[in-house]
């Protein structure tokens, strides 16, 4: 029981803040610090590699300090990342002014979305939601590095797993319960991660995702989706159609057994009634030499 109430009262942060990252794990005998890592570089960079923008726009808010943290850290990514581009800051817009301008940028434009959960001071909204409405407007394809995005209009990205993020919290749970040492350092937890309609939406092949892509939302063709059922009625058909074509074969050469028969017996038939006829001719002649004798 008092192992159960330790256990219990233990709490697990993943992640929670800019400052976990220079948190120590354990920072009392009841909280435990799981920091994951933050890799705007490398969300933004795989973005440049895979539609080569001549603009990007980042797209989010700073009102508060986690906004601040995030805007910080993607200015400091875009510095250390060798491109031809410009690059424009959308944040704290209002929604409407912020839906005009996303819904008429230059072509050869790319936008990196930071989540936004104020589009000004008081005019709060979920992140999902605002990508969802941007992606619907925007005549740009939308990148962020948040896995929990993907099926907003997101095209994906290197993002932050929210899956492995799981895995990873239920790990610590584990080691928690069992009473082990949690292995401490900054948890990377990322995988490229790609929404299949905006792959095609924006005209980019799957060849030219990294290897080991996960393509999430799929439209299957007819043929995808009921591969084996019309691979086994074609089967079907094929061994149906090969019964049919062997019984007419049969068929056939039944007929023409009948009819040979047929002939064989129409022939014998003939052969009778002439020997009859014969014998009859060679009777009546007997009779009359009989007589004449």
């Amino acid at each position: 029981s008092s192992f159960s109430e330790m256990i219990f009262s233990q709490l697990l942060y993943v992640n929670p803040g800019a400052k976990s990252s220079n948190w120590e794990n354990i920072i009392s005998e009841n909280e435990l610090i799981i920091p994951l890592l933050q890799d705007y570089k490398q969300a933004i960079s795989e973005m440049v590699r895979l539609v080569s923008p001549q603009k990007i726009y980042i797209v989010g808010d700073a009102i508060d300090s986690s906004g601040i943290n995030r805007l910080n850290a993607t200015k400091e990514a875009l510095d250390s990342i060798q491109g031809d581009y410009e690059t424009e800051f959308l944040f704290n817009i209002p929604q409407k002014e912020l839906l005009a301008k996303v819904s008429a940028l230059p072509i050869k434009s790319v936008i990196f979305y930071l989540p936004i959960l104020q589009y000004e001071k008081g005019q709060r909204t979920i992140p999902y939601k605002a990508a969802r409405v941007i992606s619907q407007l925007a005549n740009a394809p939308v990148f962020s590095k948040w896995g929990s995005l993907m099926g907003s209009g997101i095209l994906g990205g290197y993002s932050l797993s929210g899956e492995q993020v799981g895995q990873i919290a239920a790990q610590s749970l584990k080691a928690l319960f069992k009473g082990e040492k949690f292995n401490s350092g900054i948890i990377k937890a990322y995988e490229y991660i790609y929404d299949w309609r905006q792959l095609r939406k924006w005209n980019i092949k799957d060849k030219d995702l990294p290897e080991g892509a996960l393509i999430r939302y799929r439209i299957l063709n007819i043929l995808d989706t009921y591969f084996k059922e019309i691979v086994f009625l074609i089967s079907s058909l094929i061994i149906m159609t090969l019964l049919l074509i062997s019984l007419v074969i049969v068929n056939i050469k039944r007929k023409k057994a009948l009819a040979m028969l047929k002939e064989e017996h129409d022939l014998l038939e003939q052969r009778v009634e002439e020997r009859t006829i014969d014998l009859n001719k060679a009777k009546l002649l007997a009779e009359k030499q009989a007589r004449t004798d």
